[in-house]
């Protein structure tokens, strides 16, 4: 019997809350009502100003996008561009040409080529997947340009699905003009979005438990242009996030300390340009089962906090070569569940642990700064 997902909704102290809890995984997205997150979100741009390195480009908002891969194009010429990175300090957003619209069972590239599988399946899954695109390619459709990336939901998707949903991206993706005018064609996915992706990559049919009086319509944007088939189940709860304590896992996550289950704790300082974990091993003498047990649990909180850049961990001291490999395994391990490109690099000669994590919109830090 297939266990479904379970993806908890509401709007707490102008945040937008989405938990998915599926067994002992949860996914976690977070946006602040008033500064909702742009990445994803598509723009007819036009470019005002080249440099060496890229260029500026007008999208219409408040301030200037910059283009890293601008190749041979010019000022005044209008382009179609993505928002993959968000405003930072004095940094406006970054947009790219390469644009990527997520499907629940396709991630689809209009200037890709060829089929790729996502990141975290394992090989007897992306076998599973070969055999659905076997049967997908059987039902006669039209040849559809583009690359095209099966994601884990299309695990449980007919060959009907995967048809239906494919021609439907592909269709939209058509439809995505560069307009004389600059502006947005397509809105970012919301914190609601993002979570019914994560919800159907889980199980199929997963529950949404939201506010008897919450209107889901303005969160759905993204979903009603680019999925406008999918029928979401809604369960109104009052109280959702009083289930399984949601409401104090939430709370947990904006601590800057963080318990150890026998004892020390993990202290995280996001920074403008860096994040540093300290990891404390209070009255336990033994650093190397300190560390093992710590090294998980942090990058358990990266995903659900968010936490990109370059990040720093101060682990206990450890004198073995052998006891750094170990924790170092255990980094590997847990990284293994993250979506988000992650590279571990090691130690440095003053013991710090590096490592990198993609910074895809906002860490929850800045969702409540900007509430």
């Amino acid at each position: 019997m297939t266990v479904k997902s379970q993806l908890y909704y509401d709007h707490h102290a102008g945040i937008e809350r989405a938990i998915v809890v599926w067994g002992s995984e949860r996914s976690c997205f977070f946006n602040a009502l008033a500064c909702p997150q742009q990445t994803g979100a598509v723009y007819a741009g036009k470019i005002i100003r080249r440099l060496k390195e890229g260029a500026f480009v007008d999208i219409g908002e408040a301030s200037h996008a910059f283009l890293a891969d601008s190749g041979t194009h010019e000022p005044g010429q209008t382009l179609l561009l993505q928002v993959k990175s968000e405003a930072r300090e004095a940094k406006g957003v970054a947009v790219t040409t390469q644009l990527a619209l997520p499907g629940i069972y396709w991630l689809y590239h209009p200037s890709g080529q060829g089929l790729h599988y996502a990141r975290l399946l394992t090989q007897p899954q992306k076998q599973q997947l070969a055999a659905r695109h076997a049967a997908f390619l059987a039902q006669g459709l039209p040849a559809l340009g583009g690359g095209w990336r099966l994601r884990r939901a299309a695990l449980h998707a007919s060959p009907q699905a995967l048809a239906e949903e494919a021609t439907i991206l592909h269709t939209l993706a058509a439809a995505l003009t560069p307009a004389v005018t600059k502006g947005r064609l397509l809105p970012a996915p919301t914190a609601f979005e993002q979570a019914v992706f994560a919800a159907y990559a889980l199980a199929e049919a997963p529950e949404i438990i939201l506010a008897p009086q919450l209107d889901i319509r303005p969160y759905t944007g993204y979903l009603q242009a680019a999925l406008p088939h999918l029928k979401l189940p809604l369960l109104r709860q009052a109280e959702a996030f009083e289930q399984g304590d949601l409401a104090g896992f939430y709370e947990s996550l904006q601590q800057k300390t963080m318990p150890l289950p026998r004892g020390g704790s993990l202290i995280f300082e996001p920074l403008t340009t860096l994040c540093v974990v300290d990891v404390n091993g209070g009255d336990n003498p033994q650093p190397l089962a300190v560390n093992l047990t710590a090294a998980p649990l942090i990058m358990q909180q990266l995903r659900w906090r968010n936490l990109g850049g370059l990040i720093l961990i101060d682990f206990l001291r450890m004198r073995e070569a052998s006891d750094r490999e170990a924790v170092l395994k255990k980094l590997r391990q847990a990284a293994i569940a993250d979506s988000q490109p992650l590279e571990i690099y090691g130690f440095t000669r003053m013991g710090l642990c590096e490592l990198s994590r993609a910074r895809k919109g906002y860490a929850l830090g800045e969702v409540l700064t900007q509430a």
